[in-house]
């Protein structure tokens, strides 16, 4: 079992938890409203996040002069025009510039002395990881997630030698730029909030680089306030809710915690009232090694919901090749044919997201609830559904697993049952998640969803806490902040032995008595470099008309005129260089495969020199049959972002 949001938000998961000890961000979309000073890293948020964006653009023109827009990319973007700072940087080298960053914090006393002491413990990784490049992850050494305790000296002398020059050199940015934006970042008079998606997360660094940029909010103590903060942004709805709330990682449990932890499997039994053993303490392959594992015949089934891999995965040819020939049974649950139904060997037509009730969850922690609007056409069944038929033909006990809940598919009460037990991981554990009822009345509520007296008693704290509503309930805006967060005052309160600067607490860190954790990480190369057989890097990612594999947006008509097939975006004097010009067919070639693309020079998106961008939406040109599927080490996150390729005119 393992979620699509394993191929986008596992690395943002690993480092918050490795960083607070809990998921997902501590700030909210209002941060945007409330900053002077916005440093967007490897994230195109024009047209990945655009509604975003355009709240970004109105708090730039209503004060142009004191915002600060500084985007950090390897090509021009929509994003880049409209920055005050372009910093464009070699693939990978996003860690020496955090570092620098850092090391300019610290050489320059700009760090909050007392935030620092207060709040923070410092730990040094181990280096030389791996890029799972081998099947099983046999390049990786079993130490890979290990940290180390250190001291704020010897954190101090390991980004020492991140001084400009030093990071100018391995990133290719000037050094001015790079002073100019450390500048604004460690100011301590500037509010600021770092945004970034899949340039951070599709990374075989991306835990260590999402963790430098904590480090960075951390050691200022621009975090958990409104305007300050470090914001991951999910790549697709519901990554948050679907994935990381309710825990469908391979090692996950809902509401962070985890199958290996006995205490957790406990917890877990208990409310769904099934024996321990019942949930297996192995965690399970991820989804990288799931389908190698089909390739070397060792996983005979595989189930298919809500996602298209067969269009998705990174090195698709093995793939494609181990789902055609090898000894395995595909079941693919989907609205409309795809390159994954292609080798399925049952389909199931699936409900559409408004042919059921359902909640999304996004980045500010958001839980929005839908109801049905329509039905399915046809056989068209919920994927819910489908499952409990499934276990009722193999004849598993409604009484003895979850089953007992859900068998019952027509109750009314049915989905208010489903959520209610959900819930009941969440509340009392500062995950809260609003009640059902609350839920189908309200636009959307932010989680913590917090009672004043419910599995834990806020009476002594509550008249201090900001935006209560009537009903003795209050949706947090900025966890860990005592001004808005229940947890955090309640913690501060029984903590008169501590200090707390700005009233800032990290209560889910008990592994570190309860303090974030700022990492010594360095700068590690790419899996895959170019050379001069293959001199280009190759870049994937998506474009604002299309959704991911282009199921449902390659069907409106409009979305397909304007952008009907993919293209390699070249940059200018590479193209003039070659002799290619806008509309000519390029043949893009890896060690893997290779594709033919129409190529655009000169368009919304101009990589640096020896890049190429290729969005993967165009299932007639498969772009991953080009990618890598190398990964973190410990988020398991693949790279999309980085191969090399070699290209000429077809």
């Amino acid at each position: 079992l393992d979620p699509n949001a394993r191929m986008c938000m596992a690395s943002a998961v690993a480092a918050f938890m490795r960083t607070f000890q809990s998921d997902e961000p501590m700030g909210s979309y209002e941060d945007i409203e409330n900053t002077d000073t916005i440093f967007t890293w490897g994230a195109n948020m024009a047209e990945m996040h655009p509604v975003l964006f355009s709240r970004i653009m109105d708090t730039k023109m209503r004060n142009p002069d004191k915002v600060k827009i500084v985007d950090l990319g390897t090509q021009f973007t929509r994003v880049s025009e409209e920055s005050d700072l372009y910093l464009e940087f070699k693939p990978q080298t996003d860690l020496a510039i955090a570092n620098y960053f850092i090391h300019y914090i610290i050489k320059n006393k700009l760090y909050d002395k007392e935030f620092v002491n207060d709040n923070l413990v410092f730990k040094k990784g181990e280096t030389n990881i791996g890029y799972g490049l081998l099947d099983g992850g046999a390049d990786i050494p079993k130490t890979a997630g290990k940290m180390t305790k250190i001291s704020f000296k010897e954190y101090k002398k390991f980004v020492s030698k991140f001084d400009a020059k030093y990071a100018s050199k391995i990133s290719g940015v000037p050094v001015d730029k790079l002073e100019e934006a450390a500048k604004l970042i460690s100011d301590p008079n500037r509010k600021v909030v770092s945004y970034w998606t899949m340039g951070f997360n599709q990374h075989t660094r991306g835990t260590w680089v999402n963790q430098l940029v904590y480090s960075i909010h951390l050691l200022t103590g621009k975090i958990s306030k409104p305007g300050q903060g470090p914001f991951s942004l999910t790549g697709q709805p519901s990554a948050c809710g679907t994935a990381r709330e309710v825990g469908t990682f391979a090692h996950r449990l809902p509401a962070d915690l985890v199958v290996k932890v006995e205490a957790h499997r406990k917890i877990a039994a208990d409310i769904w009232k099934i024996p321990i053993e019942k949930i297996n303490p192995v965690v399970g392959k991820h989804t990288i090694e799931m389908f190698r594992a089909i390739d070397n015949g060792s996983i005979k089934l595989l189930w298919v919901q809500a996602s298209n891999p067969f269009q998705s995965l990174p090195n698709l040819n093995r793939f494609t090749k181990a789902a055609k020939e090898r000894d395995v049974f595909i079941i693919v649950s989907d609205v409309y044919p795809t390159r994954s139904t292609e080798v399925a060997d049952v389909i199931l037509p699936s409900s559409m997201w408004v042919e059921k009730e359902g909640a999304f969850g996004n980045a500010e922690r958001r839980t929005q609830h839908w109801n049905k609007i329509v039905n399915s056409p046809g056989k068209a069944k919920n994927e819910i559904w489908q499952m409990m038929e499934v276990a009722k033909r193999l004849k598993i006990d409604a009484t003895t697993t979850v089953a007992d809940k859900i068998y019952n598919f027509n109750d009314e009460t049915f989905y208010k049952d489903l959520w209610e037990e959900y819930r009941s991981f969440s509340v009392g554990r500062a995950k809260d998640i609003a009640p059902y009822e609350v839920l189908k009345e309200k636009h959307g509520v932010v989680w913590p969803y917090v009672a004043k007296n419910d599995k834990k008693d806020f009476s002594d704290v509550w008249a201090g806490i900001e935006n209560t509503e009537p009903n003795n309930y209050v949706s947090v805006k900025w966890r860990y902040n005592a001004k808005y967060d229940p947890y955090a005052a309640q913690f501060i309160k029984d903590h008169p032995e501590r200090s707390f600067k700005d009233g800032i607490a990290f209560y889910k860190a008990s592994k570190n008595d309860y303090r974030a954790t700022v990492f010594a990480v360095p700068y590690e190369p790419a899996a895959e470099e170019p050379n001069s057989d293959y001199p280009f890097w190759l870049c994937t990612g998506r474009v604002l008309e299309h959704w991911h594999t282009g199921s449902m947006t390659m069907r409106v008509p409009e979305l397909r005129r304007a952008v009907p097939r993919a293209v390699v975006n070249i940059n200018p004097d590479d193209a003039k260089r070659m002799g290619i010009s806008r509309g000519d067919l390029v043949r893009v070639k890896s060690r893997r495969g290779e594709v033919v693309f129409p190529a655009d020079v000169n368009g919304r998106t101009i990589p640096q020199k020896g890049l190429v961008f290729i969005p993967f939406f165009d299932e007639t040109r498969l772009v991953n049959q080009l990618t890598l599927d190398c990964y973190d080490p410990i988020s398991k996150e693949p790279d999309y972002k980085k191969c090399a390729v070699t290209i000429e005119k077809a």
